[in-house]
Formats: C-alpha cells, sequence, structure tokens
C-alpha cells in the first residue's frame, strides 16, 4: 500500500510560482537555470559534480553515482528513484531544465515514504541554494510557504511528564519578606 503524498501539488504548484517570479530582463542567469532546456550530456556532468562535492558527501552520504537518461517512450513524467548505492533519474524532452532535474536528485537523496514530504522538500530548497545561489533558495522558501508546502522541521515538544524546568520551579516557590 502507498502512503498519500499529499504535499506533491503544493511542491508543484511552490515550483511553477517559482519560475512565474523570476524576472528574464533582471535575473537572466536564474531565468536560464529555471528554464533553459540542456542536453541529457550537460545535465549528467551537472550530477556527477554535485555528487562528487564534499558537503553533498557529508549531507547523503548513502547516495553514490547518479545516472541521468532519457524519459523513455510514451514517458510523460521526469522520475528520480534511488537504486542500491545510488539513483536513477528519468528525463523526458520537456523536463531537461537545471531546476527539474534538482528536483528529481531530491527525491534520490531524500528517500522516503512520502515522495514530497519536508525531507524532500529541504533537500530540495539545499540543492536550489548551492547551484543557482542565495537568493534563489530564499525565493523558493518563499513560494513554497505562499503554497503552504511544509518544509521546515517539524517542532517536537520537550516531554516534562509532570517535570517542571528548573526556572518554573524557581518561579513557583513562595518568597519570603
Amino acid at each position: 500500500m502507498r502512503t498519500r503524498d499529499s504535499q506533491r501539488s503544493k511542491v508543484y504548484a511552490a515550483e511553477q510560482l517559482f519560475r512565474e517570479r523570476i524576472d528574464k530582463e533582471k535575473q537572466p542567469e536564474l531565468y536560464a537555470f529555471a528554464e533553459d532546456k540542456l542536453e541529457l550530456e550537460e545535465l549528467q556532468k551537472l550530477v556527477n559534480h554535485l555528487v562528487s562535492l564534499a558537503w553533498f558527501k557529508r549531507r547523503w552520504s548513502r547516495v553514490g553515482e547518479i545516472e541521468v537518461r532519457a524519459g523513455g517512450q510514451g514517458r510523460t513524467h521526469a522520475c528520480g528513484v534511488r537504486v542500491f548505492g545510488g539513483g536513477v533519474v528519468k528525463l523526458p524532452a520537456w523536463s531537461r531544465t537545471k531546476l527539474v532535474t534538482l528536483h528529481e536528485v531530491a527525491h534520490v537523496c531524500a528517500f522516503s515514504l512520502e515522495a514530497h514530504g519536508r525531507r524532500f522538500c529541504r533537500t530540495f530548497i539545499e540543492l536550489v541554494e548551492h547551484e543557482a545561489g542565495y537568493e534563489a533558495g530564499k525565493l523558493l522558501k518563499k513560494c513554497m510557504d505562499e503554497k503552504r508546502a511544509r518544509w521546515r522541521k517539524r517542532y517536537k515538544r520537550p516531554d516534562l511528564k509532570g517535570k517542571m524546568p528548573p526556572f518554573v520551579k524557581e518561579a513557583a516557590k513562595p518568597q519570603e519578606k
């Protein structure tokens, strides 16, 4: 049984909003990052370079080589899958941009039951920040917030179970005059 991917449409909507917010005249490099179609060989070089970097290896040590392939006959969706020791990214012709490639690489790196969950979103943002710059990552975070895609770490309340923190104990003591 598959787990429901409740954030899928939110993440895709945030990605589309990200593309719409890029000003072609003022941000030509970012526009090229999001919209320019590249050959598979160029995208494979990008992924190989990314995987070879020290920060990538520290964060995703279990991810080895990632192979970039053509989408195949009749494939309409891009896809990133983790396989033993690495991953495969399948890209049909429409999806061969750096942005979509990083989206699929994030699937390989942030392997989890919920395909577009918090871990995936944080990984995707981090990859975009590294490849396109801090401003691009900031814009993507803003777009995810606007579309209500959850990407921040979940806050866990401390389990007190009847225990009071020291500062509360001191405040609760009766003060002597």
